[in-house]
């Protein structure tokens, strides 16, 4: 199994339903998971977001994920949505494989041909372009 690092503390009840969800997904097939937890500090990545500082959150996400590449993980999420605002910038910056959200949310709603939906989050999350 492939070892997983995830970038916590930017939302930190994603970080904690992700790390459940996963752990449950893993006993339920008989596999112990192989993870590798950072912390970022959220109000250091909402500040860059709400100053428009893009290319500064992703050389702040980029960080923790080549730290939890030096631990071993071999491909990275970010459990919460607003940061994925940068993810463009975050691409480039990380040699690690990135587990985005926002893709196969966007691919699902579309499939469901839905128009409008509920999405709570941040003002960045609800009112920027992220989902197109």
């Amino acid at each position: 199994m492939a070892c997983v690092g995830i970038v916590g503390g930017l939302g930190v009840g994603a970080t904690v339903h992700y790390y459940e969800k996963i752990t449950a997904a893993c006993k339920a097939r008989g596999i112990v998971p192989d993870l590798v937890i950072t912390h970022a500090d959220v109000d250091h990545g909402q500040g860059l977001v709400r100053a428009g500082k893009l290319d500064e959150l992703a050389d702040y996400l980029a960080s923790f994920i080549e730290r939890m590449a030096r631990a071993g993980a071999e491909a990275a999420v970010l459990p919460a949505v607003t940061p994925h605002i940068c993810i463009a910038q975050l691409l480039k910056r990380t040699r690690l494989p990135l587990i985005n959200i926002v893709d196969p949310i966007g691919a699902e709603l579309r499939a469901r041909k839905l128009r409008r939906v509920a999405l709570f989050g941040t003002v960045f999350t609800v009112e920027g372009g992220l989902w197109g």
